[in-house]
C-alpha cells in the first residue's frame, strides 16, 4: 500500500508541472514547481487556488483516480469527477462541496469513478458536462440544468468551441486497440 501513495505523490509532482520544457534534473524540477504559485499551489484552482502566472501556462493536476483539473487561460477544466469517494479510500484533502470553480467537465465514462460528482459540481459551478449519451442520460436524473449537459457520439465531426481552445470527439481507437488491429469494437 505504501509503495501505491508513494508511486501516486511521483505521478502527482510531475503532474503539476506546468507546460514547457520538461526539466530532468530533480533540483530544476523542484525550480520549476516553486516558482509560480499556480504550479506549485496545493490548492486546486477549482476550491479556490491561484491560476499560473501567465495565462498560456497549463496546470495539470490529478485529484484521484482518473480525474484531473487542468487550469488554463483562466479557465478550469475537469477531466471526471470522482471527489467524495467514502471512508473506503484516503482523503484528497477536498470534497465536491469545495469545487467552487468550473467551466468544463468532461466525463470519460458513467462509471461511479469518473462521473459521481460531476451534476452538483456542474450545478454549483455552472460548467458544462460533457460526455457519450449513456453518460448524459445518466446525468440528467440528477439535479443538474439540461442546458448544461452536451451529448456526443464519438462518430467524429462534434467539436465544441471554448474561450481558447476546441474540444472535439474522436472516432479513431486508440493505438494498439482492437478496433486497429482490424477487429470490430462496440
Amino acid at each position: 500500500m505504501a509503495k501505491h501513495y508513494a508511486a501516486a505523490a511521483a505521478v502527482t509532482a510531475l503532474l503539476c508541472a506546468c507546460a514547457g520544457p520538461a526539466p530532468t534534473d530533480p533540483r530544476a524540477i523542484e525550480a520549476a514547481l516553486s516558482s509560480d504559485p499556480g504550479c506549485s499551489a496545493r490548492t486546486l484552482v477549482s476550491t479556490g487556488g491561484p491560476f499560473p502566472r501567465d495565462s498560456k501556462t497549463l496546470a495539470i493536476r490529478w485529484t484521484g483516480f482518473t480525474n484531473y483539473e487542468l487550469a488554463y487561460d483562466g479557465q478550469v477544466i475537469l477531466l471526471d469527477t470522482y471527489f467524495d469517494r467514502g471512508s473506503t479510500f484516503p482523503p484528497l484533502g477536498f470534497t465536491a462541496s469545495d469545487v467552487k470553480r468550473a467551466d468544463l467537465i468532461l466525463l470519460g465514462h458513467g462509471h461511479v469513478d469518473h462521473m459521481s460528482d460531476a451534476a452538483s459540481v456542474g450545478a454549483r459551478t455552472g460548467a458544462i458536462v460533457v460526455s457519450a449519451r449513456v453518460t448524459t442520460e445518466k446525468l440528467l436524473t440528477q439535479p443538474i440544468p439540461q442546458a448544461q449537459v452536451r451529448t456526443v457520439t464519438g462518430r467524429g465531426g462534434e467539436t465544441m468551441r471554448f474561450k481558447g481552445f476546441t474540444v472535439r470527439a474522436d472516432p479513431r481507437p486508440a493505438r494498439g486497440s482492437a478496433g486497429e488491429r482490424g477487429k470490430s469494437v462496440r
